[in-house]
């Protein structure tokens, strides 16, 4: 067989009635699966093969991923199925004898699902464009010196950090103190759902 497909993860969203969702890439094992509900509210919850959920299908081919125990997706929520197959090479090649051509193809597919799994998680990381100088960093401090503080950009474009007396910060902790004279920086940057302040 052949892995024409770059797709390795489908969303669907809920409506308190599907209970089958369609797993639209080849996978080979139950365990190269993984499903998360996403609620309305975006908190996420990993389901569990058997508890949550069952498969059929696989081995080479597409399949079904059945939602179990009255764990139905509701209106708002979301259903996330990605490949995870292991970075590992679990086949053992023969010396000598017939050429095991069925074995070699399935590890060169299985070895392109693992590029497309990671290309699929730098797609979703902070990137510089290509255009930008090479010299440019993008490497954080230590977790002891980056602990506290606000990551950002210099005036070169380089990652840094800030502290949380940054100007951007003391004037949001101004316009929220006649709100809540507790409110610091961090309950105003979550409530107000700011991520990263400058």
């Amino acid at each position: 067989m052949t892995l024409a497909s770059e797709v390795s993860k489908v969303i669907y969203s809920g409506n308190g009635a599907t209970t089958a969702f369609a797993i639209t890439f080849i996978y080979w094992l139950d365990s190269n699966i993984v499903a998360t509900l996403r609620s309305a509210t975006g908190v996420e919850t990993g389901w569990a093969l058997g508890t949550n959920y069952t498969l059929a299908g696989g081995a080479g081919a597409t399949g079904t991923l059945t939602a179990t125990g009255g764990n139905i997706p509701a209106s708002g929520e979301t259903l996330t199925i990605v490949s995870n197959v292991p970075t590992t090479q679990p086949t053992d090649l023969p010396v000598g004898g017939a050429f095991p051509s069925g074995s070699v193809e399935q590890e060169l597919d299985q070895l392109s699902r693992q590029v497309q799994q990671v290309e699929q998680t730098v797609a979703r990381c902070l990137k510089f464009p290509e255009t930008d100088a090479l010299a440019l960093t993008a490497a954080f401090l230590s977790s002891v010196d980056r602990a506290s503080r606000i990551a950002g950009f210099d005036s070169a474009g380089n990652v840094t950090l800030y502290s949380a007396t940054t100007p951007a910060y003391a004037l949001l902790s101004a316009a929220a103190a006649p709100v809540d004279p507790q409110y610091d920086v961090v309950k105003a940057r979550n409530n107000l759902n700011f991520g990263i302040l400058y």
